[in-house]
C-alpha cells in the first residue's frame, strides 16, 4: 500500500516543468483579452452604396445594349442605302442605253412590232374635168 500511496502523492504533485509550463499559459492567458466579436451587421449606408452600384451597372448596361441596338439599325440603313444605290446606278445605265437611237429602233421594231415607214412620196392629183370644159378659143 505504500507504493499506491506514493503513486498517487505523485499524481498530485506537479512537477517542476508541469508547473513552469502552467505558469507560461498563465501568463500567456493573461496577456490575451476577450474581445466582443465584430457585428456583421449591415450598416444602410453599406446597402445605399451596394444599390448605387447596382443602379449604375443596370443602367451601363442598358446603355450599352440600347448602342448595340442602334448600331445594328445604323448598319441595316447604310447597307440598304448602299444597294439603293446601287440599283440606282443600274437604272441610269440603262436609261443612258434606252436614249440611244439604234436601241430605240430596235424595241421599236422587235418588240412593238412596228415597221420603218416608206419615204414619202409626192403625189399629184390627177386633173379631171367635171363639168363644162374651159374653151380655149370662140366657137361658132
Amino acid at each position: 500500500m505504500a507504493r499506491s500511496t506514493a503513486t498517487a502523492t505523485a499524481a498530485r504533485r506537479p512537477t517542476r516543468v508541469e508547473d513552469a509550463r502552467r505558469r507560461a499559459a498563465a501568463r500567456r492567458r493573461a496577456e490575451l483579452e476577450v474581445v466582443a466579436r465584430p457585428s456583421r451587421r449591415i450598416t444602410p449606408t453599406a446597402v445605399l452604396v451596394a444599390l448605387f452600384a447596382a443602379g449604375v451597372a443596370f443602367t451601363a448596361l442598358s446603355v450599352q445594349i440600347s448602342l448595340i441596338h442602334r448600331q445594328q439599325q445604323l448598319d441595316a440603313v447604310r447597307s440598304e442605302i448602299t444597294d439603293l444605290q446601287l440599283a440606282n446606278k443600274e437604272l441610269r445605265q440603262k436609261e443612258s442605253r434606252l436614249q440611244a437611237p439604234a436601241e430605240v429602233l430596235r424595241i421599236a421594231r422587235d418588240e412593238l412590232g412596228m415597221v420603218e415607214a416608206k419615204p414619202a412620196e409626192l403625189v399629184t392629183p390627177a386633173t379631171e374635168v367635171v363639168g363644162i370644159a374651159p374653151t380655149t378659143g370662140p366657137q361658132s
